[in-house]
């Protein structure tokens, strides 16, 4: 019989990735509530970007308001103060997630570069999510498609946010998809499987995944193909859908290096 100590050891968890561009607290709600399904921990990553502690030193740098594009000095000590000022936010949030939940979160601070830094996890992560780009800012308005960009069963039209999940028919690419799947059940939100590639027997295997999961019924989802498949290809698609989360496989660290700079959605790995 295990021991209550192996039980601990073997519990998964769910990390949550925030840098200084990258700390929009709505991921880490939404890592909440899936951590509570799963029966899974939640850590949130503080990753303090080492070239930004760099390039304070340089005299020249100069910061640029979001508000006012007006000009101001860029040095360690404004740096630091940002910093701190995101990481008390975060601390909040991870005190009330533990005080109103059942969810077991805690905080981790360290210094890297955000991809490298969390390409280094251990198996028992169950996913990964990389934060939106940008502060904390309400839930989108949710829009109206017309049902032409739906491949739902029962055709209606629904409103709802966009979840995009790639495939490229690799056993990581599915388990993600799955996850996707849950996800895209849980918040009510569309769906778009979107294949790495022409490959139209992994298309007719993933469908028949998608309609046997216990989420169907009420899935609105479509496929779509990327070909030729590129990550500049993935970034204009992902503009294109307005992707409010982005589920990829965990593998994949090259393609994560390539667009974590550019996608303003949160990125699943899983």
């Amino acid at each position: 019989m295990a021991t209550s100590r192996e039980n601990e050891v073997r519990r998964l968890r769910i990390i949550v990735a925030l840098n200084a561009c990258r700390r929009d607290l709505g991921s880490l709600e939404l890592a909440a509530r899936w951590a509570a399904r799963n029966d899974c921990d939640l850590e949130a990553w503080f990753v303090e970007e080492v070239n930004l502690f760099h390039v304070a030193d340089l005299p020249f740098i100069k910061e640029i308001t979001r508000s006012s594009a007006r000009e101001r000095e860029f040095d360690q000590s404004r740096m630091e103060r940002a910093q701190r000022s995101c990481l008390a936010q975060i601390r909040r949030a991870i005190d009330h997630l533990n005080e109103s939940s059942s969810v077991r979160a805690c905080l981790r601070i360290m210094r890297g570069h955000l991809v490298r830094t969390v390409s280094v996890v251990d198996e028992d992560v169950a996913a990964l999510v990389v934060s939106r780009r940008g502060e904390t800012r309400p839930t989108p308005r949710r829009e109206r498609f017309t049902t032409d960009w739906q491949d739902r069963q029962d055709g209606a039209a629904v409103e709802s946010a966009h979840i995009c999940a790639i495939v490229d028919g690799s056993d990581d690419s599915i388990r993600a998809l799955q996850v996707a799947v849950d996800i895209a059940a849980s918040q009510q939100a569309r769906l778009y499987i979107v294949l790495a590639g022409h490959q139209p027997q992994v298309a007719e295997e993933v469908r028949r995944r998608v309609l046997r999961s216990g989420h169907a019924a009420g899935l609105s989802f479509r496929f779509d193909r990327i070909e030729p498949y590129s990550a500049l290809a993935l970034l204009r698609y992902l503009r294109q859908r307005g992707c409010h989360l982005l589920v990829v496989k965990r593998s994949d660290w090259e393609l994560l290096e390539s667009i974590a700079e550019s996608v303003e959605c949160p990125i699943v790995l899983v």
